[in-house]
């Protein structure tokens, strides 16, 4: 087998090297995100060859690269052993899980080079749940950031142990909610974010060839669908940052080191056709409201069995699109009540009885925001209760509260101080 490196979906590479193949993130069939999103197009799975054994890197707890679903049809098909590798984190809950489900989890530590394979290797650079992984693929040095968002120190820290980068993964386009519907000047400026954010880490980074990927997928619900107008294309991206190296794949194509000038000609034209494709958009489900105010009393009150009420929002109100009504939650004082009308200095947002429910019922309901079926009332009241959803534990929303009285008050020193020590203390001698 001669080293190669290739594209599959999405975020899912395959790195061959001489005796062991490597995935990352595959996410190969199905929708994510509460039925938000779904792959385009599908990838061919026969072009997946894992021989007599395989490993896969996973870069965060999002479906969309945690896809399970995929990692059992891998360990179904794979003849031999399979490894998953995953930043090791305080909680272990990932890696956790998955080693119920009956993988083996291997527990990466920060900024330090693993072996996979005699000519394969990895370096993960986690920062807030997320992780951008280097791959050393012989003497090539690859850069998986996926969608990840490094900070300074972070890409200082790479570049000090990798100074020489040669294929560079990011993701290009909108992933998520940026602003309601009928806000364009939000959602063009949503797209202008992206394309700059491609230009500046290209500039950090510097690395001989760009890849764009983890942006190929779909909104198909009718909440959403309207994204599907502005996300960004191969051709887009690269008429608007024509210096860059960009070398753009297909599903299944190898990454070139030279002369592939030539194919990209024709592979933006494929993805400028394929991207523009009807899209099927599928219908909320009809959920009565009082599954929906179940769902809130059921989870104000685990919440305050938690001891978890204390640190959550006062009065916030939830519009049920389909009946106008409002939900109206208390975590602090362990109050549920459904309005006939809401009351417009409390409402945080519009959507549909489906969504609403995935949101409270749902241990993952704080993921919403990339479903984006919905419309915002009030930004900052918004952020808060869906941060507050996500919480875990006690600690974690102490931590939010101090984080949030850090930002007020200190201008965020003891966060930079926090991440500097943490910097600090992981860079190599």
């Amino acid at each position: 087998m001669t080293r190669k490196l290739r594209f599959h979906s999405h975020a899912c590479l395959s790195v061959e090297g001489e005796r062991a193949v490597l995935l990352t993130d595959p996410w190969l069939f199905g929708e994510v995100f509460h039925g938000s999103l779904a792959l385009r197009p599908v990838p061919d799975l026969e072009t997946l060859d894992l021989g007599n054994g395989g490993h896969i890197w996973v870069s965060h707890a999002h479906p969309d690269h945690l896809h399970v679903p995929s990692l059992r049809l891998i360990r179904d098909r794979c003849t031999g052993p399979l490894t998953i590798y995953y930043q090791r984190t305080s909680d272990r809950a990932v890696r956790n899980a998955l080693v119920e489900q009956g993988f083996k989890v291997v527990e990466l530590t920060p900024r330090r080079e693993t072996p996979v394979a005699d000519d394969v290797s990895l370096t993960v650079f986690p920062t807030r749940g997320d992780s951008a992984v280097v791959i050393r693929l012989g003497d090539r040095i690859i850069v998986n950031q996926n969608d990840c968002s490094l900070a300074r120190g972070e890409v200082e820290a790479l570049r000090r142990m990798f100074p020489r980068i040669d294929a560079w993964f990011f993701q290009f386009s909108l992933g998520g909610y940026y602003a309601n519907a009928n806000d364009h000047a939000g959602l063009e400026s949503a797209r202008r974010l992206h394309l700059g954010l491609v230009a500046h880490c290209y500039a950090a980074l510097r690395p001989r060839i760009f890849v764009p990927f983890a942006s190929f997928f779909s909104y198909c619900k009718q909440g959403d669908a309207f994204l599907n107008d502005w996300t960004l294309t191969p051709a887009q991206l690269v008429a608007a940052q024509p210096d860059l190296p960009t070398q753009v794949l297909r599903p299944g194509d190898e990454l070139l080191w030279q002369d592939w000038e030539q194919r990209n000609a024709s592979n933006v034209a494929w993805w400028e056709n394929t991207l523009r494709e009807p899209v099927i958009i599928k219908p909320h489900a009809a959920v009565p409201d009082s599954a929906v105010l179940a769902a809130a009393r059921a989870l104000v009150e685990n919440m305050r069995a938690r001891v978890l009420g204390r640190f959550g929002p006062g009065e916030t109100q939830l519009e049920i699109r389909e009946t106008g009504r409002a939900l109206a939650l208390d975590f602090r004082r362990g109050r549920v009540e459904l309005l006939e009308q809401g009351d417009p200095q409390k409402l945080v947002i519009s959507a549909p009885a489906e969504e609403l429910l995935f949101f409270l019922k749902s241990p993952r309901g704080g993921d919403i925001a990339f479903g984006s079926c919905f419309d915002v009332l009030d930004l900052f009241r918004w952020r808060r209760l869906r941060r507050f959803r996500s919480c875990r534990s006690v600690a974690e929303a102490a931590r939010r509260r101090i984080w949030k009285l850090d930002r007020q008050l200190l201008g965020a020193r003891l966060r930079s101080l926090r991440q500097r020590l943490r910097l600090d203390r992981l860079l190599p001698d």
